[in-house]
């Protein structure tokens, strides 16, 4: 069965928590049909990503503020038409300002019936 995940980065460098979340998407990517939602907030695109981006069944989207922090607003408004495009099954982050962020957009209403890891 196809699941929907959604993997929200602050940015696209590749430390040890992002390694952990890169390795689990790779897995994800090529051991069934799951379609994976990869979300960087800031400091555009990194090296590393290049075994994953162009994958049938990514859908790749880097934004390139600044810093986290001054991306909030319009990655806010990209997780909305995200949660109500795709239903996702699970929501992973390794950050707790992300989490806060996700946390609290699901006492609002959205990301219902995902498990957020």
């Amino acid at each position: 069965m196809t699941k929907n995940y959604l993997f929200v980065f602050p940015t696209a460098i590749l430390g040890g928590a992002e390694r952990v979340m890169f390795n689990t998407i790779y897995y994800l990517l090529e051991n069934s049909n799951n379609n994976v939602t990869v979300l960087i907030m800031s400091r555009g695109e990194q090296q590393g990503w290049e075994d994953v981006k162009n994958h049938r069944n990514i859908n790749f989207i880097v934004k390139d503020y600044m810093s986290e922090k001054k991306s909030i607003l319009n990655v806010t408004y990209k997780l909305i038409a995200l949660d109500k495009r795709n239903k996702y099954d699970f929501v992973f982050s390794s950050h707790t300002h992300v989490n806060g962020l996700i946390s609290s957009m699901r006492k609002i209403g959205f990301f219902k019936n995902a498990n957020i890891i």
